[in-house]
Order: structure tokens, then C-alpha cells, then sequence
């Protein structure tokens, strides 16, 4: 369900909606993709992202493990000035697991716009094979080490959906690979 099409892409349904749409018990959830980032791995929002509902209890900060290792440019990032400001590495240079990482947590990056009841839940996503896996964990790593308290790494190769939830709770480090 959208709110129309403007410029060529779906428009975003208004945040009254979607609380009318909870008040009045006619779904249980509501999934709203909020930021795009240009069908690229990583992303750092504009002043007027992301439109996240008010009413959102749960977040998910999606970053492709393949943006790792990349440069901070246009061609393997969305905004690259943008995520080169955020972690203070400049245009042109690599994309390490703690400089996403500190995108990630910033509240200018990864965790603007969340609602101050919203659970914060960043996923890493591609980790489809063997040889990303180490640099998925580098990155869960800088990631809790910057304060996230759970995590997810998921694959959707092929035809299946694998997700691997990590929580200081439940699971320790050393298991979220296993």
C-alpha cells in the first residue's frame, strides 16, 4: 500500500494512517521501508530522512556486509559526503567494519528519526556465503563495541531467508557465528 507515486517512485502512506490503521486493530504489524539508499549497500540519511512513523516500535538499520572494504564514493555508497562526514574518514578512502559502524550508532546516521520507544535493531544483511562472514562479524564486533545491545546477520541467497539474531542477553560473541 502506498500513498500515490511522486517522482516516479511510491509515495509514503501518512503517519495518521498507518496509527489509524493500528487503532483500529486491522493488522497486528505494519513493515514501512522508510529510506531507500538507491539500491546501494550503505547509506547515511538527508536532513529530511528518515520518515519513520512516530508510532514504530521496532527499527531496522539494514547494511550490506558488501559495502566493506569499498571506497566512500557514489559508485558503492548512497550519500557518500554524507557517511564521509559521519565517521570521519574522507571520500575516496575505505569503508572499514568501525567507520560503518560509527555511521551506524550516530543519531545523524543509523539512529535518526528512531522514536524514543522504538526497539533499534541493526541488521547485516548479504551474509550469503563463507567469505563474508569474517567481515560480518568485524562488523557485529565494532557494532557492540559502540554500545548495541542485539544484532542480526541475515542471507537471502537463493531461495530461503536466514536470519542469526545476537543479543548481550541471550547469546554471547563468540556464538554469533555459529
Amino acid at each position: 500500500m502506498a500513498g500515490g507515486i511522486v517522482n516516479e517512485k511510491l509515495d509514503s502512506l501518512s503517519a495518521d494512517f498507518i496509527n489509524d490503521l493500528l487503532e483500529d486493530d486491522v493488522t497486528d504489524y505494519i513493515l514501512v521501508e522508510a529510506d531507500g539508499s538507491s539500491r546501494k549497500p550503505f547509506k547515511a540519511p538527508a536532513e529530511h530522512e528518515p520518515p519513520i512513523p512516530p508510532c514504530s516500535t521496532l527499527v531496522l538499520y539494514v547494511i550490506g556486509v558488501d559495502c566493506l572494504g569499498n571506497t566512500i564514493d557514489s559508485l558503492h555508497m548512497h550519500r557518500p559526503e554524507l557517511i564521509s562526514e559521519l565517521c570521519g574518514l574522507n571520500e575516496g578512502e575505505v569503508l572499514t567494519a568501525g567507520a560503518a559502524a560509527e555511521v551506524a550508532m550516530s543519531h545523524l546516521g543509523g539512529k535518526k528519526n528512531v522514536p524514543p520507544k522504538a526497539r533499534w535493531l541493526p541488521v547485516i544483511n548479504k551474509v550469503d556465503n563463507e567469505s563474508v562472514l569474517e567481515p560480518a562479524i568485524n562488523l557485529a564486533k565494532a557494532l557492540i563495541r559502540r554500545g548495541t545491545s542485539e544484532l542480526m546477520l541475515s542471507s537471502t541467497a537463493g531461495d530461503k531467508l536466514m536470519l542469526r539474531h545476537w543479543s548481550r542477553d541471550k547469546t554471547a560473541l563468540d556464538n554469533i557465528n555459529k
